[in-house]
């Protein structure tokens, strides 16, 4: 029976059982991972605290087979601090939905876990605009993936100059005669080209004083969330829960 440690975040936890839950862990060192955590609904159970939805800290585990069980979890964080704002709640909701979707067992991207990390940092943190977080979240989750948005010049032709139009299956902003052969394509507002650009090259200190203003993320967002349903071939049912919570 082999152990391992790691540290980690619970993206999804389903009750089993009587007292049992199946966590999803997005850890550093693994990346995704499925772990039974038994007894733990349990109202004295010794590691409840740590197998709640966003709970963060280390996790001991041993496996059988292709299984993990928990062993021990010690916990540093929890969606405790989330639960009193909803809006929080459901946009962690949905970057997580979108976490799970890209990582894969067993398969570490420390950079990734580390944006998801500052991104629930951020929607824990009094004052802060969940949705301007969420839109930095999937700006620079997709540019780790491999789906970076094309703002320089048209994603189709590569002709430079500012995109007039968007397009999400181009990957970005097309030009004027792009646009016509692309379906999907609407015209982009320099004020939203600019706020993709800005979300771009944001670092996660640098995103609550960025001067974006709540219409335009408002604007800018449903793009990015179709842009990563697109592209993730997913379609996240927490998204069409987000404009519910929109300020």
């Amino acid at each position: 029976m082999a152990t391992v440690k790691v540290t980690g975040v619970v993206l999804r936890a389903v009750n089993y059982r009587d007292y049992d839950r199946i966590l999803t862990l997005f850890t550093r060192e693994r990346g995704s991972l499925t772990v039974s955590a038994r007894g733990v609904r349990r109202t004295n159970a010794r590691y409840r605290a740590g197998c709640q939805l966003f709970s963060a800290g280390e996790f001991l585990l041993y496996s059988k087979g292709t299984r993990y069980y928990l062993s021990q979890a010690e916990a540093r964080g929890s969606a405790f601090e989330l639960g009193s704002d909803p809006r929080a709640l459901m946009h962690a909701t949905f970057a997580a939905n979108v976490v799970e979707a890209a990582i894969v067992r067993e398969e570490p991207n420390e950079e990734l876990y580390a944006l998801f990390m500052s991104a629930l940092a951020l929607y824990r943190h009094p004052g802060t605009d969940p949705s301007r977080v969420t839109a930095f979240f999937l700006v620079q989750a997709m540019q780790n993936l491999g789906f970076g948005l094309q703002l320089n010049g048209c994603a189709r032709c590569r002709a430079k100059g500012d995109g007039l139009f968007f397009s999400v299956a181009s990957g970005g902003t097309v030009c004027r005669e792009c646009a016509r052969h692309c379906p999907d394509a609407g015209p982009l507002p320099p004020v939203l080209f600019d706020a993709l650009h800005a979300l771009s090259a944001a670092g996660p200190r640098g995103l609550t004083s960025m001067k974006i203003s709540p219409q335009t993320v408002a604007g800018v967002l449903p793009l990015l969330v179709s842009y990563a349903q697109y592209h993730l071939d997913r379609v996240f049912k927490s998204a069409s829960l987000l404009d519910a919570f929109s300020s």
